[in-house]
């Protein structure tokens, strides 16, 4: 696909963020293809998920880069946008 939108999935109390990296890693196979990950933040006793998502886009040769608010129409503090790219 050249554009995976995902929003709201990641939800640490209630799902692995492993399967949903997985998906956009494979979901990334057009040369150029953007994945914009919409995430609002929800504090987790275990790990800070949006570290937990990072490591886990490297992992997997992905680069998460946070869209500046300034590009945005709409901003909230505890939601963030990360444009997910290939290295």
């Amino acid at each position: 696909f050249g554009c995976v939108l995902v929003a709201d999935c990641i939800l640490p109390k209630l799902y692995p963020m492993e399967p949903l990296v997985e998906a956009i890693d494979e979901l990334m196979v057009e040369e150029g293809g953007v994945c914009l990950v919409s995430y609002e933040h929800r504090t987790w006793f275990e790990f800070d998920p949006r570290e937990r998502f990072l490591e886990l886009c490297e992992v997997k040769g992905l680069q998460a880069v946070r869209v500046p608010e300034q590009d945005m129409v709409e901003v909230a503090e505890d939601i963030i946008i990360w444009e997910v790219m290939r290295k």
